[in-house]
């Protein structure tokens, strides 16, 4: 007889329960999720060499945080947080680093290190190369030529750069920049595959300018440069494949001739001054308003009751939870009354 009680009274138990959170689950209505189109990225990632960290700008240093306020990737981290200000959150991660070679920065790419800033991005913006191009012409420059600033360029005769010996020595150091941009091809390769891993967002990679094309003293060696650049940047067209890969931002057309203008080059320094950032990040910004980005809203429905009718105030309160609570009670309610009268029974017996 007590087996049969207590079967009844913890059927009764759960059937208050089962039902109450039937009652519960059919009273709860699920969050919402709203789809939003929006012009500009959420998130944005800078990577590459010391052109988005902005070297040469008034305010860099090689370990700060942030970059330089007039660098592109400053331009448009605030261009773009303006933007999207009210409408969701905005995130600009400037990881570039000065100096940076492509196999350098595949290495960086691929250890990890920025794993986590580059995943779920909207938008990676890649500039590198130039450092492959460049660095073993200056250095020729520097140590060969003991050109070390502008003064020094102006006391070199342009014809000496045309002198078969001259151009011999060059041989050694256009061999280099051959094998470091053969290099490069299979560099951006590995790089963009790895972004590509970490992150469904548009990658946009980032054409090299000539920074010599407008100085007279070294238009022999701008016109060398300028070969080897049209192999370098025909490297980074060719692994776009049509835009399938990534986009291309076309900066060496934008500087081309201007490198006077948009440079530093008057001060011996191959970097954009502010003026040429400014071009940059206007050429960035058409690339990416190319593309239509979304972020989710995800609303939680919630009852509304009120708790004081007379005085107007009222709370949320969430209905699931409170038919819950009150069910396991009574049902825990009778189940602990049966128990008293079965212990009663038992007593009496």
């Amino acid at each position: 007889m007590i087996k049969r009680l207590l079967t009844a009274a913890l059927a009764c138990f759960m059937t208050v329960a089962c039902a109450v959170t039937c009652f519960a689950d059919s009273s709860t209505e699920d969050a919402q999720t709203i789809d939003h189109e929006i012009d500009v990225p959420q998130k944005i990632v800078f990577i590459g060499d010391s052109i988005p960290a902005g070297y040469g700008l008034d305010g860099y240093t090689k370990d700060a945080s942030e970059p330089p306020k007039d660098s592109y990737a400053a331009i448009l981290g605030k261009k773009y947080g303006a933007e999207l200000t009210g409408k969701c959150p905005f995130q600009m991660k400037d990881l570039a680093v000065s100096g940076d070679t492509s196999s350098q920065l595949k290495e960086k790419i691929n250890s990890g290190s920025f794993d986590k800033d580059i995943k779920d991005s909207d938008v990676v913006v890649i500039s590198i190369g130039g450092n492959d191009l460049m660095r073993p012409i200056l250095e020729f420059i520097g140590t060969e030529l003991n050109i070390r600033s502008l003064d020094d360029l102006k006391g070199i005769d342009p014809k000496s750069f045309a002198k078969p010996e001259m151009l011999v020595k060059m041989q050694s150091v256009l061999s280099t920049v051959s094998d470091n941009i053969n290099a490069f091809s299979e560099n951006i390769k590995s790089i963009t595959d790895k972004v590509h891993q970490l992150t469904k967002g548009t990658i946009i990679f980032q054409t090299v300018y000539n920074p010599l094309d407008t100085n007279n003293n070294l238009a022999v060696v701008s016109n060398l440069v300028a070969d080897k650049l049209a192999s370098l940047n025909n490297a980074i067209n060719t692994g776009s494949q049509n835009g399938s890969n990534y986009k291309i931002c076309d900066i060496s057309t934008a500087f081309a001739g201007k490198s006077n203008e948009l440079t530093n080059i008057n001060s011996f320094d191959i970097h954009p001054n502010a003026q040429g950032h400014q071009v940059i990040s206007q050429e960035l910004d058409k690339v990416i308003r190319q593309s239509k980005y979304h972020y989710k809203e995800i609303i939680k429905k919630e009852v509304t009751s009120s708790s004081d009718n007379s005085t107007g105030t009222g709370q949320k309160v969430s209905m699931s939870t409170a038919f819950m609570t009150l069910g396991l009670f009574f049902g825990g309610f009778i189940l602990l009354f049966v128990i008293v009268m079965v212990w009663f029974k038992k007593k009496q017996n």
